[in-house]
């Protein structure tokens, strides 16, 4: 059996937050139809207990993330890897603003840019951060 690491545990659990932030939008959005047949309350009230869920999972990201950072050396990595990871930050940031205009928004332009803004981006981001770590 391959030996378990302090890495292999902060790695694991930012994973973990990943697949919740981004694989809850992604069930969320799957759902949704689904949730508007149940009334009109019901996607307000999944939506509200989904939050609590989601919201975990992103100060898990931000938590491992900052874990992370500290664990290595940054400012030894190439400038392309810095970018990169700038990047990355970045997109994480839009996310949770979009997600953030999605739930305290009140027009459906605002539901609609908002939870569009929050799920691509938390894409690009999962996908930024497989870039860094491949």
């Amino acid at each position: 059996m391959l030996p378990i690491s302090v890495d292999t545990i902060r790695l694991f659990l930012h994973v973990l937050g990943a697949t919740i932030w981004v694989g809850g939008q992604i069930t969320m959005l799957w759902l949704l139809k689904t949730v508007k047949a149940q009334g009109e309350a019901a996607p307000q009230a999944v939506a509200s207990r989904f939050n609590n869920l989601a919201w975990g999972g992103l100060a898990l990201l931000i938590a491992t993330g900052i874990w992370h950072i500290f664990a290595i050396n940054v400012g030894s990595r190439t400038i392309e890897w810095q970018v990169t990871f700038a990047l990355k930050l970045a997109f994480v940031a839009i996310s949770a603003i979009g997600v953030g205009w999605h739930i305290y928004g009140r027009s459906k332009v605002a539901l609609a840019v908002g939870g569009t803004l929050g799920f691509v981006f938390a894409i690009v981001a999962l996908f930024y951060g497989i870039l860094l770590h491949g």
